[in-house]
Formats: structure tokens, C-alpha cells, sequence
């Protein structure tokens, strides 16, 4: 499985997973091994790029992604 599909499906299953997510996103993204170009696709919601990414034709979101000022990991 990949790192990114992965990384979505446990915040679609593990909610403390998710809790940290939320207080933290950069922080988890980056601990759990994403690519900043992964990370940049999860933080603006970019669901071609994710298909794309996966090879997959669907995607579902069900976690909401806290805005960001910007599109860059610090």
C-alpha cells in the first residue's frame, strides 16, 4: 500500500489518527512520511492529483483539511 493511501485511510479509520491530524497536519503528514508533494496535494484538496497519484478513478474525502495560509511545508 502506499505511503499516501495509507496515511488516508487511517484518518478515515483511526479518530485519534485523525484528532492529531487536525491540532497538527504539516506535523503528521511529515512524521508519517508523505512527500511534500503529497502533503501539498492533502492540504489543498487535490483530488485529481490524488487519483492521479493512486492510479485509482474515485476518490473520497470524508476528513475535513484545515486551511492553510500557504501551500508550503515548514
Amino acid at each position: 500500500m502506499s505511503k499516501l493511501l495509507e496515511f488516508m485511510t487511517k484518518l478515515g479509520e483511526d479518530s485519534a489518527f485523525r484528532d492529531s491530524y487536525v491540532a497538527d497536519p504539516d506535523g503528521v503528514m511529515k512524521n508519517f512520511g508523505l512527500t511534500d508533494a503529497e502533503c501539498k496535494m492533502i492540504r489543498t484538496a487535490d483530488v485529481e492529483g490524488i487519483k492521479k497519484t493512486l492510479g485509482v478513478e474515485h476518490v473520497y474525502l470524508n476528513v475535513h483539511v484545515p486551511p492553510h495560509g500557504n501551500d508550503e511545508i515548514k
